[in-house]
């Protein structure tokens, strides 16, 4: 199975091809698993995976037995489609692979839309009546938009995979806001301006009935911890743990919840919504890795995710010495990425990620050489290793970038758990 996917994906170059047709024609040979379930379908720029994570874990609570399909993995590929709290095995995958493999290997078909046909066809296989499923990029043109969902939610936008979807924040919300369908309640959050003006305008094109959420409607105060945070609930004050961080989480709490409360047309309990905020596991945000020496791991890799991080970590730790450890894609907006967090920063190590798609060498020294205490290493785990070695023993190490550099990550710390485990 493994072998097989890779293949494909290397074939491909490893690009998503936009467009709706490849897939509508595998939805139709595998006779429309997508019309099987109904679903909760999740856009946005960041915060999509954690509003889907919790969004899964509160409806598994309130009784549905659930089906969440996320991308990218950050080590396993069977991680993407997960049924009732649990990872499909890769022994089934590998089983629907063959058998479909002359179909697959005769038409022109990418390795997310073979992603997206393995999940719907899953959720059908085990008579999943609630799915929370992501967009792999964009929304309007991204294969997972076949659905019909019972709600969409658009999290927050900013800019990302600009190429691809546009430079300015209207255009790109435009891309987002595809996913809006007739009728179907839209579920968002505060934006800016223009972002707002272009949802709103898809909303009354689509009759959708528009929902918008912030944090007060639910968490009343927040305290941050070393591991997670506590909220105060609106209405009860009653204190809850959850082990995702950052203030930039309780919009997608919100957004989450709103979701699950429409999905349940109402009749959602407080008791779900506190399991799920307690069990939640969503990995590779904030994730503490070792405690001596102090090491976070996070996946933020466009600017307004490293300005989130940025926020949580000069809030929980003002004072530490701070070095990081930063891994890139070659299509990002490195420059912008790196000085955000740079000037808090005693030292930083640059590295190239195990894709095709990774910053040159000569791309990582020309970046480094103009900015003080910054150097490259040759792999993640050779940067981990020199942050481990020169960091202060009252220090924090702080991983970050594209989910490719996760299989190093977990593979230098070994006692971390798997994403395999969450």
């Amino acid at each position: 199975m493994k072998d097989y996917l890779n293949e494909l994906y290397s074939r491909l170059g490893g690009q998503m091809k936009l467009g709706l047709e490849r897939t509508l024609e595998f939805m139709e040979w595998l006779q429309h698993p997508e019309r099987a379930f109904p679903a909760i379908h999740v856009a946005g720029t960041n915060g999509k995976g954690s509003v889907v994570a919790l969004s899964e874990a509160i409806l598994r609570h309130s009784s549905y037995l659930t089906g969440r399909f996320t991308s990218p993995h950050l080590v396993h590929f069977n991680e993407r489609i997960r049924i009732n709290g649990h990872s499909v095995s890769e022994d089934r995958i590998e089983t629907l692979i063959n058998q479909w493999r002359p179909w697959l290997d005769s038409h022109d078909i990418s390795f997310f839309e073979i992603t997206t046909g393995l999940a719907f066809y899953l959720f059908r296989e085990a008579a999943v009546n609630a799915a929370v499923v992501e967009t792999g990029l964009g929304g309007r043109l991204d294969s997972t938009n076949v659905l019909n969902p019972r709600v969409t939610v658009i999290t927050s936008i900013n800019r990302d995979h600009t190429r691809i979807l546009g430079d300015t924040l209207d255009v790109i919300a435009a891309e987002k806001a595809g996913i809006i369908k007739d009728a179907t309640p839209l579920v968002t959050c505060h934006h800016d301006p223009l972002v707002m003006a272009v949802l709103e305008d898809k909303a009354k094109e689509k009759k959708a009935p528009l929902h918008i959420t912030q944090p007060e409607d639910y968490i009343r105060d927040v305290r941050l911890k070393p591991r997670g945070m506590s909220l105060c609930l609106q209405g009860t004050g009653e204190w809850v743990d959850t082990p995702l961080a950052g203030f930039h989480q309780l919009e997608n709490f919100a957004l989450a919840i709103k979701a699950c409360e429409i999905f349940t047309e109402g009749v959602l309990t407080l008791s779900a919504i506190i399991k799920g905020l307690t069990t939640v596991r969503w990995k590779g945000r904030f994730e503490l890795l070792s405690e001596k020496p102090l090491v976070y791991y996070d996946v933020a890799h466009n600017p307004a995710g490293v300005h989130c991080l940025k926020e949580l970590v000069l809030n929980l730790y003002p004072n530490k010495p701070l070095t990081l450890v930063i891994g890139m894609l070659g299509d990002k907006e490195t420059q912008e990425i790196v000085d955000i967090l740079l000037p808090h920063a005693h030292a930083c190590y640059l590295s190239p990620v195990h894709s095709h798609r990774s910053m040159t060498p000569e791309a990582l020294d020309e970046l480094a050489a103009v900015r003080q205490g910054t150097c490259v290493a040759s792999s993640v785990q050779h940067a981990i290793q020199k942050a481990l070695e020169n960091s202060p023993d009252d220090g924090l190490i702080l991983i970050y970038g594209s989910h490719y550099i996760a299989p190093e990550v977990y593979q230098t710390f070994s006692g971390a758990s798997d994403p395999e485990s969450q």
